[in-house]
């Protein structure tokens, strides 16, 4: 502890040596303090990077998912044509059953 020796209500003051010494310790610490807070700030910014480039690029995936985006390459691009109503045949997407909640494997 820094001050000296507690003895009753008055501390004896630090010789030179021992005052020397908890100047070198507070140094360090104060070094050591330093480092972390620029290893935080450096940690900071990088999750903040990351958090802008996740970002973009949802914003990017959603855009190319666009319906209107993708009509319009087909149209474009490719030359497809929407069908008439006449044309269009709607077909219902059938779910797999799930399996069993046990199998048995036979053997013979």
């Amino acid at each position: 502890a820094l001050g000296g020796i507690n003895k009753g209500r008055f501390k004896t003051p630090l010789t030179p040596e021992e005052l020397k010494k908890h100047e070198e310790k507070l140094e360090k610490t104060q070094q050591e303090l330093d480092k972390l807070e620029q290893e935080a700030k450096a940690d900071s910014l990088v999750a903040n990077r990351t958090e802008n480039e996740r970002n973009k690029l949802k914003l990017e995936i959603e855009t190319l998912r666009s319906p209107k985006r993708i009509e319009r390459l087909a149209t474009e691009r490719l030359h497809l044509v929407a069908p008439s109503r006449d044309e269009a045949i709607v077909i219902e997407r059938v779910q797999p059953a799930d399996p069993p909640a046990k199998s048995t494997i036979a053997r013979r």
